[in-house]
């Protein structure tokens, strides 16, 4: 359940946003962003997506006797303000002061769910976090206003994909803890330059009550990833003295994050949700080339750069096996001067007899790529063909 904590009825929250409001003023059960499950007496917040408009939904919500958040008023049920997102994020604010929480924001443009999951992990039953992969401009206000006065610790996963996405983040929110895992040239489709990409993401720091208690990834020299994403969390726990419920060494990664899947006598590694150059290189670095075999899949939104980046991967990765899929990669192969590269078009054209032999050889196959690669399915043929 979404809602805020110490406002609650309709003048109260007019109050608060500075807004305005008419008829007679009645208690707020909680907020829905959702018309279709909205109920009576719920703050109804139109959302502005890409491909829809919960501003197209507000006579749906009044008509069930929701108040409607709207810079515009249709009726009784409503407080009219000047922009809904700026007044969410305000919301979202007084939410997290009004529970005490210390809020921990991480972004970066990679690792950011796995610190989230490691810290949820270490901290335990007093942590919450977004369950699910909610971390854009909608989920992040999800993740803080579905917080409940159980928790004592808000981790809050923050990903942009345009230059400023986080602006009203840093003017509203106020952070105990900035992590910026670390950046690194994804999504250059929309962002266009590095420099855009670190820009955006710095701006958070702003949020920060004392400057100090900022974890920079970028400052942190680690060959492996793990070690690296031990050493945030730890300086996490460490800063805000937090009692652990759990070791950080008991964290298992989830799936498509680095699980390590036992199977045959090998290990299959996991890493399949996303990719990118700089992720790629930074969770192969624990496995060795000597048992190690790479299965990937093209690395999306690199820009104008793709093919050379693809081409720099399988350069990088002579020393190992490795086999790729996907139209970029298959370009790529004709340029790279590495010579263990293999080429398979498909399911029906993947080699798993040949990966079956290596798993029972005591071997580990890494599968990676991006979401519109679809890696896990070559990881379900191999497992339950």
């Amino acid at each position: 359940m979404y809602y805020v904590a110490g406002l609650k009825s309709k003048n109260e929250y007019a109050e608060f946003l500075q807004g305005k409001t008419t008829g007679k003023d009645i208690v707020i059960d909680g907020i829905s962003f959702d018309s279709r499950t909205v109920k009576k007496n719920q703050l109804f917040v139109p959302l502005e997506g890409k491909n829809f408009s919960g501003f197209s939904f507000i006579d749906e919500a009044i008509k069930k006797g929701a108040v409607v958040l709207s810079n515009k008023c249709h009726s009784n049920n409503c407080i009219q303000v000047e922009d809904v997102y700026s007044s969410l994020i305000l919301l979202c604010q007084k939410h997290i002061e009004e529970l005490g929480v210390k809020l921990i924001l991480i972004t970066g443009s990679y690792g950011k769910t796995t610190i989230k999951d490691m810290l949820r992990h270490s901290i335990g039953s007093a942590c919450h976090t977004n369950k699910l992969n909610e971390n854009n401009e909608f989920g992040i206000p999800f993740t803080i206003l579905s917080c409940d006065a159980n928790s004592d610790y808000l981790v809050v996963e923050c990903g942009a994909r345009n230059v400023g996405d986080f602006d009203l983040l840093a003017e509203h929110l106020k952070s105990d803890v900035f992590i910026l895992t670390d950046v690194a040239a994804v999504h250059l489709e929309t962002f266009k330059t590095i420099e855009n990409i670190e820009k955006t993401k710095l701006i958070l720091k702003k949020t920060l009550k004392e400057k100090s208690i900022f974890i920079d990834g970028r400052q942190l020299n680690y060959s492996n990833y793990q070690e690296k994403n031990n050493h945030i969390v730890e300086s996490v726990i460490d800063k805000l003295n937090i009692s652990k419920e759990r070791d950080i060494n008991s964290y298992q990664p989830s799936q498509g994050r680095g699980k390590i899947i036992n199977a045959m006598g090998g290990s299959i590694i996991d890493q399949t949700y996303n990719s990118s150059p700089s992720t790629l290189i930074a969770t192969v670095a624990p496995y060795s080339n000597k048992n190690t075999s790479l299965i990937l899949g093209d690395m999306a939104e690199l820009g104008e750069s793709e093919l050379d980046q693809h081409v720099k991967i399988l350069d990088h990765f002579h020393e190992y096996k490795v086999w790729v899929t996907g139209p970029i990669f298959k370009q790529a192969i004709s340029e790279t001067k590495s010579k263990n590269v293999n080429y398979f078009e498909n399911e029906h054209e993947f080699p798993s007899a040949a990966f079956r032999l290596l798993l029972q050889n005591n071997e580990n196959l890494y599968f990676k790529g991006s979401r519109s690669s679809k890696m896990e399915r070559f990881i379900e043929l191999l497992l339950n063909d």
